[in-house]
């Protein structure tokens, strides 16, 4: 199979595949961007369209990225994760396979939040109440129960924090009702 045949292969596997490729405009200016530095400097073997079906593929179905950072990343590591994702991502899941984890990708609470749904660094949840807060994570921490937050942004509670196991447990409820594709105050790899 020549090089154009097993691009146009790779394309209608992910475009066939089922997944998720619904970004939010804020998430795909960021890939956008992610893959024009990566044309610049690596161009003529990069097929752009791949490249943002495959980053996206990744970031919405298995492992969220840290979009933000990584687009600001230096060279190194920019073309580090970007092709350790194209190299190890299952086009028919999204999913990354071989263990391989970027450097940039957001971290994920150890909890599910109470509708069992990943939570990461970044993500807004809200409780049965209304009340809404911000998941962090602060890497300082060896304790999860002390690592993993809710900053609280509105509300009786705004700007109170409170561990996030507490507050998606039976007693809390909350749920995760919006994705972040950057860490929401740090640049965490």
């Amino acid at each position: 199979m020549n090089p154009s045949q097993l691009m146009q292969t790779r394309l209608n596997q992910l475009a066939n595949s089922g997944l998720n490729f619904e970004a939010p405009k804020e998430e795909m200016d960021l890939i956008i961007k992610i893959v024009a530095r990566i044309m610049n400097k690596w161009g003529p073997s990069v097929v752009p369209k791949l490249l943002a079906m495959e980053l996206t593929a990744c970031h919405l179905n298995g492992t969220r990225l840290n979009l933000e950072a990584l687009s600001n990343a230096d060279d190194q590591h920019l073309q580090a994760d970007v092709f350790g994702i194209r190299r190890h991502i299952d086009r028919d899941t999204g999913k990354l396979k071989e263990g391989y984890l970027p450097v940039y990708q957001l971290p994920k609470a150890p909890w599910p939040d109470f509708a069992g749904n990943d939570s990461h660094h970044g993500d807004t949840i809200r409780h049965p109440s209304g009340q809404e807060g911000r998941v962090e994570w602060e890497p300082g921490e060896t304790d999860p129960g002390d690592q993993w937050y809710v900053l609280y942004t509105d509300g009786p509670e705004e700007g109170n924090v409170s561990r996030l196991c507490l507050q998606i447990g039976d007693k809390g409820q909350a749920v995760v009702i919006n994705k972040s594709c950057a860490g929401a105050g740090g640049n965490w790899r």
